[in-house]
């Protein structure tokens, strides 16, 4: 086993990890998904309904979503959900990019 690599996931639905501080409510999302079409619509659609819902509970909520690879369509809908419902999810890759 290789320290660092993601093993598991939440099932689905459901933050992988939540953390809480005074202010704000912050939401892990990590996938092993590579692949645009994916990204998007099983994994930044589904983080963007769940934010939706999370802000009217935590109106300071937001998530981090963590792939080895981002692509670029997914950090530009991520992108087009702060625009639209200020939903504010942040793409962060685990690879370097090539």
């Amino acid at each position: 086993m290789m320290k660092g690599y993601q093993l598991n996931t939440a099932s689905g639905g459901k933050a992988d990890i939540i953390c809480f501080d005074e202010k704000t409510q912050s939401l892990l999302k990590m996938t092993l998904m590579c692949v645009r079409q994916d990204q998007v619509n099983n994994e930044i659609v589904p983080i963007r309904r769940h934010l939706v819902e999370e802000k009217k509970n935590f109106p300071n909520t937001f998530s981090f979503f963590v792939a080895p690879i981002v692509h670029e369509d997914a950090r530009q809908m991520s992108e087009w959900c702060k625009h639209k419902e200020d939903v504010n999810i942040l793409p962060y890759p685990w690879l370097t990019e090539t």
